[in-house]
């Protein structure tokens, strides 16, 4: 078997996987199959925390999208609201908010049903108020739920979803790390080493100042880097059967059909780009 087809077929076991967690994930927050009459209930809850000595923040939801944004002071505040159709009386998703030992945990908890219980969640959300600086590992992970971070300073910021979007704009860390398995991932105006991990998602990268190295693998999506013209970096560009762009002025090493290798400028930062069959786009802004 070639190298070539045992990637693709590493490609279709990790996207069956993936929609088999998802429809696991949805089965088990919903209840399962939808009886013929519910009620529509609304939901807000909000929890607020002092940030002193936190040194970890963990956010995860199901469905429920996740926005995380600068707040007041220093407090971090987690809103969830929205509206649930169910037929099970007094039994709806929680906010949960726990610190232990300077790791704090924000999560959805949703009720175990048996039977015909439902609940449609489509319509909830959790937002997360954050202070601009704080020196925390920050992670946040859905299924079937997109995530939006902006406008914060962390010490290494970790993104992953099962099945939605990630959208990170004008983020500070040492490290930014994304996981995705079928949702776009769009960074814009971020400063750290950025880490991207795809399987079938575009994955779209515009900064104003390259100051790190950056790492993009992907399966079969996509992937589009937009830097500034006086930028340095070396760079090594691999496709199997997509097409790579290389439109910055470069000193090419090494280039064939699958694998474009360069520099531009001095070289003071790595840019590693590869994908299966998916295209690469280098370009300046």
């Amino acid at each position: 078997m070639s190298i070539k087809m045992k990637k693709l077929l590493i490609a279709l076991a990790i996207i069956v996987a993936g929609s088999f967690v998802i429809a696991i994930s949805l089965f088990y927050s919903t209840g399962g199959l939808r009886p013929l009459s519910s009620i529509t209930k609304d939901i807000s809850q909000i929890e607020e925390i002092d940030a002193s000595g936190i040194k970890a923040i963990n956010i995860s939801s199901v469905s429920a999208p996740v926005k995380v944004i600068i707040g007041e002071g220093n407090k971090i505040k987690a809103d969830f609201k929205g509206k649930i159709k169910t037929n099970i009386s007094g039994r709806t998703p929680e906010l949960s908010i726990l610190k232990i030992n300077g790791e704090l945990t924000i999560e959805i908890i949703y009720p175990a049903i048996v039977g015909f219980g439902i609940f449609d969640i489509s319509d909830l959300s959790l937002e997360v108020a954050i202070p601009e600086e704080i020196a925390a590992l920050t992670k946040i992970s859905t299924t079937s739920a997109k995530i939006d971070i902006e406008n914060i300073k962390v010490a290494e910021l970790f993104a992953e979803s099962v099945s939605g979007a990630i959208n990170l704009n004008n983020i500070k860390a040492n490290n930014i790390e994304i996981e995705n398995t079928s949702g776009k991932c769009l960074i814009d105006d971020s400063n750290g080493r950025i880490n991207i991990d795809t399987v079938s998602g575009e994955a779209v990268i515009n900064l104003k100042q390259l100051d790190d190295e950056i790492k993009v693998s992907s399966i079969s999506g996509d992937v589009r880097l937009n830097i500034p013209e006086d930028s340095s970096f070396d760079f090594d560009l691999s496709s199997i059967s997509g097409k790579i762009e290389n439109n910055l002025i470069s000193k090419i090493s090494y280039a064939d059909r699958q694998e474009v290798k360069g520099t531009v400028g001095n070289g003071d930062f790595n840019i590693n780009i590869n994908t299966i069959s998916g295209r690469i786009v280098l370009e300046c802004n």
